[in-house]
């Protein structure tokens, strides 16, 4: 899996912190970008049409956005 996202982001780091609280740190690969409204990245784009961070791209399904889907999904 592939959490797209940017280190200061605060939504971003309530999922980096539910990875590390269920020790999925080797199974999600971190991809950083810089995104904004006015420019989003086209890594985000592709992973959320909004282009918003986060968003979990998985390779068993649709990519995930939204930091509170993403923390119940990885909790489960």
């Amino acid at each position: 899996m592939q959490l797209i996202m940017s280190p200061t982001s605060p939504y971003v780091r309530k999922v980096r912190v539910m990875i590390c609280e269920a020790n999925l740190t080797d199974a999600v690969e971190e991809v950083e970008v810089a995104t904004t409204a006015f420019a989003p990245d086209s890594t985000a784009i592709s992973a959320n049409p909004l282009g918003k961070i986060p968003s979990l791209v998985r390779s068993d399904g649709p990519a995930i956005y939204d930091s509170r889907v993403i923390t119940r999904f990885l909790d489960d």
